[in-house]
């Protein structure tokens, strides 16, 4: 049952998170109207730097620093449902962004549902069996996984346009 309500504060966090960064951001992302600069860390601005850093932290802790399997999964969803409430807040379609690649939705898509499947099965030959339980995150973890890929692939909204005239750096961080 644990493992359950910190899968649920995580998903919680990370929609919390996504609608505090539309009210930072507004709908041109990536911090681009804000005063962070580009970290030079692949394609980070500080403040996304930071955020990590704050969300690996987080949810290593809730975790209790055990199990880095389901946390690790934890880590990778809380980015991807944060990333793609933020384009549903907007009503933005995923992959028009600047910072969006198709590589980045397929390995978003795919890398989930792997690392789900290599939990089920180290837990199922462990002590721990696995179940499709009320207690079980599985069922709700497979739940997030289909809807936030579903709205990653499908068009919902309109096309990203970064067009405006406020511009306090020239580029999204490349």
């Amino acid at each position: 049952m644990k493992k359950m309500h910190n899968f649920i504060f995580v998903i919680t966090h990370a929609i919390l998170w996504a609608f505090m960064e539309v009210e930072i951001e507004g709908t041109r992302g990536w911090m681009y109207d804000a005063h962070t600069q580009c970290s030079g860390i692949f394609a980070f601005t500080w403040y996304h730097i930071v955020m990590n850093i704050l969300t690996i932290l987080t949810i290593a802790h809730v975790n209790h620093y055990r199990n880095l399997l389901w946390t690790t999964y934890q880590i990778l969803t809380w980015f991807i449902v944060e990333d793609v409430t933020w384009f549903v807040i907007n009503g933005i379609n995923y992959r028009t962004a600047p910072w969006q690649t198709d590589l980045a939705a397929l390995m978003s898509t795919a890398l989930p549902f792997v690392l789900l499947y290599v939990y089920r099965n180290v837990y199922r030959k462990n002590k721990e069996r696995f179940q499709m339980s009320t207690t079980s995150p599985i069922p709700l973890a497979l739940v997030v996984q289909v809807a936030v890929s579903t709205c990653m692939w499908s068009s919902f909204g309109t096309d990203f346009n970064g067009n405006t005239t406020y511009t306090p750096r020239n580029d999204y961080c490349k």
